[in-house]
């Protein structure tokens, strides 16, 4: 299964029986990532009474890591619900963090369940994001009189290049699609381009 990534954090209030449910959704890389994100909600939202969260990284069917933590509300009822919501959802490498103000009437464990996977759903169903392409990323080394050619071959294969410095040859990062890296890496060696792991 292929997977989006998020373009940008997005924001949403879920509300049952007086207690609000502000839910965050951001992009992260890592669990210093999702954890740093954590710290600046908890600073959203200082006086919630708690800040529950859940994070995949990689696919969301298949995460390389996850994790995910109740936060002092019953064991079960909204770290692990909201992490269920994420392996069933089309966002991998995201971060949801979910700060809840308790508004007086006790929602008992089934309901804590419900609202907390209610809440990340909601966050997901106005998140934008754009498939996730695998990518291998490469140092190119060339002559001044290749740039051009490389530039044209970027474009045709969908390569990023960045970084580039010039010195008596030009230097650049690229990030090539693991699709067509095979072909981009052989033409790039036909013309005595130098790459090296990056």
């Amino acid at each position: 299964m292929s997977y989006s990534t998020l373009l940008t954090p997005v924001f949403k209030t879920y509300e049952i029986k007086k207690s609000t449910f502000h839910a965050a959704l951001y992009p992260v890389a890592d669990r210093v990532a999702a954890m740093d994100v954590l710290a600046r909600e908890k600073v959203r939202f200082p006086d919630a009474r708690h800040h529950c969260w859940a994070y995949v990284l990689g696919n969301p069917s298949s995460p390389t890591n996850q994790g995910y933590h109740d936060d002092g509300e019953p064991s079960g009822t909204a770290g692990k619900p909201m992490l269920n919501i994420l392996h069933h959802g089309d966002f991998g490498n995201v971060v949801v963090i979910i700060s809840r103000y308790f508004g007086g009437i006790k929602l008992g464990a089934g309901g804590l369940v419900r609202a907390y996977a209610q809440a990340t759903k909601d966050v997901l169903a106005i998140a934008e994001g754009v498939p996730y392409i695998p990518t291998t990323t490469v140092a190119l080394i060339c002559a001044f009189e290749q740039e051009g050619w490389l530039r044209n071959q970027a474009i045709k294969y969908n390569v990023v290049l960045n970084e580039f410095v010039y010195t008596d040859q030009v230097q650049c990062v690229a990030s090539i699609p693991d699709s067509v890296l095979t072909s981009f890496v052989q033409n790039c060696q036909a013309q005595q381009i130098q790459i090296h792991q990056a």
